[in-house]
């Protein structure tokens, strides 16, 4: 007989239904994340300082990104002023 496996939407990977905690409310009977990744998530709510480390993480992500938007911004509005504003492009 062939055992059912399950895709965890966290990490992707695929385990046997045994793999995840139950649930009675789902569809099948399982949460959706494996047991290690929901594991790791408790651990980071319960757990101040993993708490902290995750919240600086995800702000760094976003920095990173609207830096990445905003210097794209930049060389767009250089591309389009420079036969107007000869100084832009940092040339006088």
């Amino acid at each position: 007989m062939k055992t059912k496996l399950r895709r965890c939407n966290k990490c992707g990977l695929e385990f046997p239904l045994s793999g995840f905690y139950k649930e009675k409310r789902s569809k099948i009977g399982r949460i959706a994340v494996c047991n290690e990744c929901h594991q790791k998530r408790t651990l980071m709510y319960w757990n101040p300082v993993e708490r902290a480390r995750h919240e600086m993480e995800k702000l760094d992500k976003e920095i990173a990104r609207l830096t990445g938007i905003r210097n794209e911004f930049l060389k767009k509005l250089q591309k389009l002023f420079s036969g107007y504003m000869p100084g832009l492009n940092g040339t006088k």
